[in-house]
């Protein structure tokens, strides 16, 4: 009897949070042109023994700006885009977002755990000397920010950008 009464607690909470979930992350159209993209986001670090399985993890990091006011974005924001994949199973993003200029329609889930000002998206500082974290792309232009701002972020997902 205890493990029913348990079963059942457990499943109507499991739904309700499920409901929850559904409702905070409903994807919303993003219209823009990559400016900068993290260099590192390419690079798998291995610790501790090799894989045998060989796979690859892929994990970008960049910044977009709008180019169509949409949900509350306005047109020449920047926003931060993730994209991440721990099980290998989804296609790396097509290199040419980086390296050829052009007009994406990405579908994003705003994350607001990644949020953060532009300076400490672009660098980092270590012992005192700061580093570039992200590489502009060469159409960019300055990505200064005239007064320190917060730049939303969202997470993209598999098939979820096309190009315009």
């Amino acid at each position: 009897m205890a493990l029913i009464v348990l079963f059942t607690f457990l499943g109507s909470s499991h739904l309700v949070g499920t409901s929850q979930v559904a409702a905070s992350f409903s994807a919303i159209r993003i219209k823009g042109t990559v400016v900068a993209y993290s260099p590192f986001g390419r690079l798998n670090i291995l610790v501790g023994p090799a894989h045998s399985d060989n796979r690859m993890y892929f994990h970008e990091d960049f910044l977009v700006r709008i180019e169509q006011p949409t949900n509350g974005l306005r047109k020449g924001q920047l926003v931060r885009l993730k994209y991440d994949d721990y099980t290998a199973v989804k296609p790396e993003l097509p290199k040419e977002l980086f390296r050829k200029k052009g007009h994406w329609i990405l579908l994003a889930t705003s994350d607001n755990t990644c949020a953060s000002n532009l300076e400490a998206i672009l660098y980092y500082k270590v012992n005192g000397k700061i580093y570039s974290q992200m590489q502009l792309t060469p159409w960019a232009k300055s990505l200064k920010s005239g007064k320190p701002a917060i730049v939303l972020c969202y997470i993209i997902s598999s098939g979820s950008f096309t190009r315009q």
